[in-house]
């Protein structure tokens, strides 16, 4: 109850003024009064109905272990581990806990694991990054079906990122670092970055077309064209992250896999687009036409019984 909390805990009364300074003031049993277990059962606590009761019918004292700190988490007991992350990254030390916890903790249901802390907004973090990325492919889509008024082109152009990746993960392995926050703001970016080659190899491909070229001589045409601009853009871009990838600033380190990212992904993507692009151009154009004739051919011979019916 509450008197037992307040002669052995103390409760805070008042404060004290002195010198600038606060200080609680705390009542409390003398210390000769609360010293030992059975001290309780010379309290007296009042009940609801006013009478005195004496704690030694209520109380029942045994002599044990326990913690002196319950920690709890959403509501249960919880113990927080600690572990130094030296040599290792988080994600690696994350996949060595949960495995060690599963062959650790019972299967019974009555024991779980949590993230908190660092882990916890790290995992949340990767989560957030995944739905950003989504969502940027969404938006490039779109943008670009409405660039050129097509449902079958925008793939072609966004078959870019896959090759992007490639560059991407090998240049991380190379220069030894990781997949973390950073590095995903950078493929992010990325993503916008690498679809131009693309967009500009399709776009001329088509303007060729519209000016009554075949397709394979537009192809063939278009790369050769537009070669330099893709290479001067790619080669102006790389160079302008090469400082932030080299980490010649004062905590450039952290920042360094975010450029390193874009770097890798721009020479794998400059170098397949040219060569994958045009050949995915062909194949989706073909599947386009062929499309149109599956949709449209019965379009002509309902016509023509229509025709038939009306003359007779």
């Amino acid at each position: 109850s509450q008197d037992i909390y307040t002669l052995f805990g103390g409760t805070k009364a008042a404060k004290f003024k002195e010198g600038g300074e606060r200080y609680d003031i705390r009542v409390r049993a003398l210390p000769q009064d609360r010293g030992t277990p059975e001290d309780l059962y010379r309290i007296a606590v009042r009940s609801l109905g006013g009478t005195l009761i004496k704690a030694q019918n209520l109380l029942n004292i045994e002599v044990g272990e326990g913690p002196n700190v319950v920690n709890r988490h959403n509501r249960r007991r919880a113990v927080t581990l600690y572990a130094n992350l030296e040599g290792k990254t988080m994600g690696q030390a994350l996949d060595e806990l949960e495995s060690t916890v599963r062959q650790a903790i019972p299967g019974d249901g009555n024991w779980g694991t949590d993230t908190v802390g660092r882990t916890h907004a790290f995992r949340e973090a990767f989560l957030y990054m995944g739905y950003a990325m989504m969502v940027a492919v969404l938006i490039i889509y779109l943008i670009l079906a409405a660039q050129f008024e097509s449902f079958i082109h925008p793939f072609t152009v966004m078959l870019s990122l896959p090759l992007c990746f490639v560059g991407v993960f090998g240049l991380l392995l190379i220069t030894g670092n990781t997949l973390n926050i950073m590095s995903y703001i950078g493929m992010i970016m990325l993503m916008g970055i690498a679809t131009k080659n693309a967009i500009l190899l399709v776009d001329y491909t088509n303007t060729l077309r519209s000016r009554g070229m075949e397709k394979v001589e537009a192809v063939l045409q278009a790369g050769p064209t537009r070669f330099r601009p893709i290479l001067m853009t790619a080669g102006s871009t790389i160079i302008a992250v090469l400082p932030v990838a080299l980490g010649m600033s004062e905590g450039g380190e952290s920042r360094a896999p975010m450029a390193v990212a874009v770097i890798g992904g721009m020479l794998t993507s400059t170098l397949l687009t040219l060569l994958v692009i045009p050949v995915v151009y062909l194949l989706m154009d073909d599947l386009a036409s062929w499309l149109r004739r599956v949709f449209r051919g019965s379009e002509p011979e309902r016509s023509g019984r229509e025709a038939l019916q009306t003359q007779k």
